[in-house]
């Protein structure tokens, strides 16, 4: 990394920048080119502190196809606060002030109801904020697929004044 300062190594500061994000964008494998999708997400940390991924989908698509085909995906979740310097009228001055989390792994489409449930209600929760909610619907949740992010590397960088 050239910035090495800048890096983030901690899991636990990777979570609170993963806590202040709202969309995760998955790289998916497509021969030539990356087919790369924003997704909301939710995630948790398993007991040997690795991170998992939470994610729904539709059970048809490009994403589910290329998926199907090759589970290992690249990830990407960021947060512009602003440019900094951008009153400098010298080139190459301005800089952003940023968070970000990189990392890829492996992606599972769950069928186990149970642990459908879990990443649902995850997800739900989430960005619910301490919503109360109906139970699903049976038709609902035969259509929706959720996908397990499995994380194999993660890092986090950051450039905050």
């Amino acid at each position: 990394m050239r910035h090495a300062d800048r890096e983030v190594k901690e899991i636990l500061q990777i979570v609170e920048i993963l806590n202040r994000s709202n969309v995760l964008r998955i790289a998916i494998n497509d021969q030539y080119f990356p087919y790369i999708i924003p997704i909301h997400f939710s995630y948790f940390i398993n007991e040997n502190f690795s991170i998992i991924f939470y994610m729904h989908s539709s059970s048809i698509g490009k994403k589910i196809e290329l998926i199907s085909k090759n589970n290992h995906i690249g990830f990407e979740t960021d947060i512009f606060y602003r440019f900094a310097n951008q009153e400098s009228t010298i080139p190459c001055q301005w800089s952003t002030i940023y968070e970000s989390v990189i990392g890829d792994g492996y992606v599972e489409i769950i069928t186990d109801e149970k642990e459908k449930k879990f990443g649902l209600d995850s997800i739900m929760r989430r960005f619910g904020k301490g919503k109360a909610f109906e139970p699903y619907l049976n038709t609902a949740l035969q259509k929706v697929v959720i996908l397990k992010l499995i994380v194999e590397n993660i890092s986090g960088k950051r450039h905050i004044q």
